[in-house]
């Protein structure tokens, strides 16, 4: 019996369990120690190491331009720029050079698996996305290495890399109001191409038409972008208007001041249809000091961002002489002299079209579409419009600054258009030979200038999306609202008259300012390119 005796008492003896429980937690905390120590170490090196493939990829992707020598400008440029430390990884050291990473060119974006093998650029034109793949690390295991073999397991991967691929990614930038459509030549099948675009250039006069949903688009329709397009600048003079409509929105895009919207990714955006009539042309005319309809308290603004221009010289005026001067023009009580002759003998004078407007002659924008909607430029007739306002040309010359009639002969409407409003808004507008003088072009409703300061000749200037709205590329064409519409270049034009309010087609005319291609890369203020992580 003692023996079983002996054994009872040491199953029931105590003695000793705390020593058991403390090895199986040191085991434990050896572990957890092991865990937060080592894998801490390589966590860290793993993100230092896709820090630098992050900054060497944007750094050379930079450099990708298209031209001759962007390959090894993105090379040099990765290799120069970007210095990083990585703590722990085969031990500290500073990364720097082609010794910390490899570096590939792409043509589209290579996929996460394939890598470096997929889609390898031929050239420096195709050289669209650059992929770094950083020089692997090892991270010393201090601790892990002892808690695998003591507990027979593995240790665990102690290896560091990373890798990025970054481009350039696009942006049409500084408040595009409107897009348009530019002229294109029809194909058998039905799809179109590029059409004459020669008359695109400084001076010429276009005819932008709106475009309604279910209409074939032709070249010189217009239409509008999308509020989510837009990007609306939250603190801007239209921030407080997102989201409640988009008929306000839309009045304040194209008629208010200031930095109304932000940029557009990749030079594409959506479109909005329909004409909108009662948006259209009165929120365009503040420019010209008229407040009608849905404007009507447009004048009232507490920060006046529907300012009129500094002069607003146009072919609407007072339907009465004795009424002329001094009058705020309202709706209902002007004639329009527009579609006159410039030769018809009358008191006051706009800005003249493009002859061609007048003799029906001008350039057929698509094959499709009869209509010509683009004057040529140096053809409008400059002479009848200074003698008209200035008596004569030499008086012209005179009162705005020229350096002779020839030089002013040889100007813009948006030329002499700047040179009035440096030279008039202070002597008491323009000098109309008439008697008794019925328009003095200097606005009587409201006052050129917002909570910022003056207005300058900027107030009769818009920015428009040229687009090919014909069947293309697989794109069947715009008819209204469309996604992912893109712009190939943006056309900066002086606003010639007043919006036409009672017209179906809300026709906008306007003098080319500039031209100003997508891929231009110096037109900074319109046309950004800016390198992007894109994995």
């Amino acid at each position: 019996m003692k023996p079983i005796r002996q054994i009872d008492t040491f199953m029931e003896d105590e003695e000793g369990a705390t020593l058991v429980l403390w090895g199986v937690m040191f085991i434990l905390l050896f572990g957890l120690v092991a865990m937060s120590f080592d894998m801490g170490r390589i966590g860290v090196t793993r993100s230092e190491l896709q820090s630098y493939a992050d900054h060497v990829a944007l750094a050379a992707a930079g450099e990708l331009d298209g031209e001759l020598g962007a390959r090894d400008r993105a090379t040099q440029a990765a290799e120069d720029l970007i210095q990083d430390f990585q703590t722990y990884g085969s031990g500290g050291h500073l990364l720097s050079g082609a010794a910390d990473f490899t570096i590939t060119f792409h043509n589209n974006l290579p996929d996460k698996l394939l890598g470096a093998t997929q889609f390898v650029a031929l050239g420096d034109e195709d050289a669209e996305y650059v992929r770094v793949q950083v020089t692997q690390q090892t991270v010393p295991l201090t601790f892990a290495n002892a808690f695998a073999a003591m507990t027979g397991g593995t240790p665990p991967n102690n290896t560091a890399n990373a890798f990025a691929v970054a481009g350039m990614s696009s942006y049409t930038c500084n408040a595009l109001q409107i897009f348009f459509c530019l002229p294109e030549k029809e194909n058998a099948d039905g799809t179109t191409t590029p059409g004459d675009e020669s008359n695109l250039q400084p001076g010429a006069q276009i005819l932008l038409v709106a475009g309604d949903a279910g209409d074939r688009w032709g070249a010189g329709n217009w239409g509008f972008i999308s509020e989510e397009s837009l990007q609306i600048n939250p603190s801007g003079p239209c921030g407080d208007l997102i989201g409640k409509g988009t008929g306000p929105l839309l009045r304040c895009v194209l008629g208010a001041m200031g930095p109304i919207a932000g940029c557009i990714k990749d030079n594409t955006f959506n479109t909005e249809t329909g004409k909108k009539k009662g948006i259209t042309g009165n929120s365009i005319n503040t420019r010209f000091d008229r407040y009608w309809d849905s404007m009507n308290n447009a004048d009232q603004h507490p920060e006046n961002i529907y300012a009129p221009a500094p002069i607003i010289t146009s072919n609407q005026v007072h339907n009465s002489l004795e009424e002329q001067t001094g009058k705020c023009l309202k709706k209902n009580d002007f004639v329009d002299l527009t579609e006159l002759d410039p030769s018809i003998d009358t008191e006051t004078m706009g800005f003249p079209r493009d002859e061609c407007f007048y003799d029906g002659d001008c350039q057929v924008g698509n094959d499709f579409d009869p209509s010509g909607r683009f004057g040529e430029p140096n053809t409008w007739d400059v002479t009848a419009y200074l003698e008209k306002n200035y008596g004569s040309v030499d008086n012209a010359v005179t009162a705005l600054g020229f350096a002779d009639a020839a030089s002013i002969l040889a100007a813009n409407r948006y030329d002499i258009y700047v040179a009035e409003i440096d030279n008039l808004t202070g002597t008491g507008g323009i000098p109309h030979a008439g008697s008794p003088v019925e328009q003095s072009g200097l606005p009587q409703c409201n006052t050129p200038a917002t909570s910022s300061g003056p207005v300058g000749a900027e107030r009769r200037e818009m920015l428009a999306a040229g687009v090919y709205c014909g069947a293309h590329d697989g794109y069947s064409g715009i008819n209204g609202s469309e996604t992912g519409v893109r712009s190939e270049m943006v056309i900066r034009f002086f606003i010639t008259e007043p919006v036409d309010v009672d017209s179906s087609s809300l026709d906008i005319w306007g003098e080319i300012i500039e031209v100003i291609p997508s891929n231009d890369p110096y037109q900074t203020s319109i046309f950004r390119e800016v390198p992007q992580l894109v994995d």
